[in-house]
């Protein structure tokens, strides 16, 4: 192979990779945003359903974003709990158990969105968590 075809080839090479480097960060930018419309409307419903006098006495808290489950947490009497997304309006209330990776769940999953009730099913389970005592 002569010089010239290495240099070519090398030439093509880098511009190859310069195209796929550009799609890469392209496909990067445009997951990243998904992300923070999911967390924006997973903030929103939460919010919307709990009211802000729910999120005043349980607060502070802390909205978590997580790729394809955004998450909400707080603490109440020296306990962390979290409200998870199951998918889209669907939420799990949790408990944390002996380390910030286990979880209890308490009470049923509930639908933030579609359910008149939600912020009655979410203030009886945590009632419920908080009467028991861990």
């Amino acid at each position: 192979m002569t010089d010239r075809l290495k240099n070519l080839i090398n030439q093509a090479s880098g511009r190859v990779q310069a195209v796929e480097n550009e799609r890469t960060a392209e496909q990067q930018r445009r997951d990243a945003e998904e992300q923070e419309k999911a967390a924006a409307t997973f903030k929103r419903m939460v919010e919307t359903t709990l009211g802000a006098d729910v999120l005043e006495e349980i607060g502070p808290v802390i909205f978590v974003q997580r790729f394809l489950a955004q998450a909400m947490t707080f603490h109440v009497e020296g306990r962390s709990f979290r409200l998870r997304q199951q998918t889209g309006a669907l939420v799990q209330l949790e408990e944390t158990e002996n380390s910030e990776f286990s979880y209890r769940t308490l009470g049923p999953q509930f639908n933030l969105v579609h359910n008149e009730d939600a912020k009655d099913i979410f203030l009886n389970a945590l009632g419920n968590a908080l009467k028991k005592g861990k």
